[in-house]
């Protein structure tokens, strides 16, 4: 009787030891998984060396991100939000923090160059984020479709078509590396009044679904105007809206109705 008892008891300290292990091992880094591709995209983590990916491959949390000519990237985030960088395009997934049991999220995106969409969920837990920074202005947003436009000025464009964003000067001005700039320290944004035009060093700004700002290279901003979806329909927005028609999350309308 006794020989049969100790082999079923190591049989289950070995059970619970394998649990154990698997309890202390680290959770796995959050990845951005490419769902779409055409064209190159290569990704670094140290800013020097770069690596190409592939269509269903991942691109890890702190990686600078950059796309060739012509190249469509679209990336599936850890809470099923999505994406997407046009050509010639560099992005810093700076934060990418999701939990699942909560359902709160911390994601930074940093735009240096080019075009990126973005097709936010929505999320009401207190305390998520989901920021797009420029080197002239921070898009906040919580469950929005928008997209951010940065040319080799830095002169950024936002444009929302489904929501509404919090538009703020960043709390620091800064230029991409190789830019020939130093970080210069301003304060931080507030509630400003009815000028045309706004001042680099204070501003926070709502803007409503199909509206649009424009932010200089020097940070003024631009208040909030309408446009309309005819004049802004290129190849691009096109291949947006149509991405986001064939993955619309729930009790959320797509603009292109």
């Amino acid at each position: 009787m006794r020989s049969r008892i100790v082999p079923i008891f190591a049989f289950f300290v070995f059970f619970f030891l394998v649990l154990s292990l698997r309890a202390a091992e680290p959770a796995a880094s959050p990845q951005a998984k490419i769902t779409a591709l055409e064209g190159e995209v290569s990704y670094s983590l140290d800013g020097k060396t770069f690596q190409p990916v592939k269509l269903g491959g991942e691109i890890p949390v702190s990686a600078t991100v950059k796309t060739g000519a012509g190249t469509r990237l679209e990336l599936s985030l850890p809470d099923g939000s999505m994406m997407r960088m046009s050509g010639n395009s560099q992005m810093k997934l700076a934060a990418m923090a999701y939990q699942q049991e909560t359902k709160n999220r911390d994601y930074k995106f940093r735009l240096d160059l080019g075009k990126m969409w973005a097709k936010a969920r929505n999320i009401s837990e207190r305390g998520s984020k989901f920021e797009v920074e420029t080197a002239t202005a921070v898009t906040g947003v919580r469950g929005t479709v928008f997209r951010v436009n940065v040319d080799s000025t830095h002169a950024t464009i936002v444009k929302v078509y489904q929501g509404s964003v919090l538009l703020r000067s960043p709390r620091e001005v800064f230029r991409p590396a190789g830019a020939g700039e130093t970080r210069k320290e301003i304060s931080g944004p507030r509630e400003v009044g009815p000028p045309e035009e706004i001042s680099r060093a204070e501003w926070e700004l709502l803007v409503k679904s199909m509206q649009e700002v424009s932010v200089s290279a020097e940070g003024k901003a631009s208040r909030p105007k309408d446009f309309t979806l005819q004049e802004d329909l290129d190849d691009w927005v096109k291949w947006n809206l149509e991405r986001d028609k064939s993955a619309a999350p729930e009790n959320q309308e797509n603009p292109a109705k």
